[in-house]
């Protein structure tokens, strides 16, 4: 059989938006219908080339899907492998972002948004449970197995995959119930599914802060302020992206709240002379800016 033909019948563009940034071709089919999720262990041979047939990856790998940075996987790698069943082999096509985008691994030798060719061989994986598949107490467990990995991605600093694991965590329990919540075991469940949550919420702030990514900050601290408006940690760390956005007033009264529940706070003290020093700073230079430009119009008016 001319594999060649079979591949370019069956290409297929897996890219999010369809745009021919993650195209598939199938070298060897696998079992149907048997991909794996988001997760899941698998097992793969992995074969990265440029377009003129230099390898510059080649390796025999297990990881959990969604972690590929780990094993320097481009992001496009991951994508594709939900859509690759058990045992097939395939060549992938990745372009811009979904390759190794602006900043390729210089040991590669690519350069920045290069296109390249990954040809995967999915030898095995293990399936996970959809989170409707879970039962109570699994989803509680699962959702701190995500913590625990976030923790250890976040103390790496590997915040964009400390960051999917807390938002699985989001995924997982912002809307779980308990199946049997006015019995005491549900009530004690569904409290600590919002314990977890909250964790989840204030640990992606964290990553938000980390990433200089301020008004997702915000917004997440605002989630965990609605549940609880106490929560001194949102509220600081709220202030800490107000403060980021240069928004000092704000910053300051967000400052004083965490204050009034922890007077002692040593941290909120020092931010809001640390914001009220900025604001002086500004306020000199926007009154310098203002008497320059008094000054050039008066001046203007003395040569008419």
């Amino acid at each position: 059989m001319d594999t060649s033909k079979e591949s370019e019948e069956q290409k297929e563009d897996l890219s999010p938006d369809r745009d021919g940034t993650i195209i598939k071709s199938i070298i060897v089919s696998g079992e149907k219908f048997n991909c794996p999720s988001d997760h899941s262990p698998v097992k793969v041979h992995a074969v990265g080339s440029d377009l003129n047939g230099r390898i510059f990856y080649d390796r025999e790998l297990e990881y959990i899907m969604g972690e590929g940075f780990e094993h320097q996987l481009p992001e496009g790698v991951d994508k594709a492998l939900r859509r690759i069943n058990k045992g097939e082999k395939c060549k992938v096509t990745l372009k811009g972002r979904f390759g190794y985008g602006t900043q390729p691994p210089s040991e590669f030798g690519l350069n920045a948004n290069e296109t390249i060719i990954f040809t995967l061989f999915l030898k095995d994986f293990e399936k996970v449970k959809a989170s409707w598949e879970l039962l109570d107490e699994e989803k509680l467990t699962e959702a701190l197995k995500f913590k625990e990995r976030g923790t250890k991605f976040f103390g790496e600093g590997k915040y964009q995959l400390a960051l999917s694991k807390y938002n699985a965590i989001v995924s997982l329990l912002e809307f779980a119930r308990p199946s049997k919540p006015d019995e005491e075991e549900g009530k004690q469940l569904t409290e600590k599914y919002e314990q977890t949550l909250i964790a989840a919420w204030l640990n992606i702030v964290l990553v938000n802060l980390k990433m200089g990514e301020k008004a997702e900050a915000i917004r997440n601290c605002d989630k965990v302020l609605e549940k609880n408006p106490k929560n001194v940690k949102a509220l600081y760390r709220k202030a800490q992206a107000q403060q980021m956005f240069k928004d000092f007033e704000e910053a300051i009264e967000t400052y004083k709240i965490v204050l009034e529940l922890e007077p002692e706070n040593k941290a909120a003290i020092q931010q809001i002379q640390e914001c009220r020093h900025q604001l002086n700073i500004l306020n000199d230079r926007e009154r310098k800016k203002f008497k320059g430009l008094f000054d050039r119009l008066a001046n203007e008016n003395q040569e008419e």
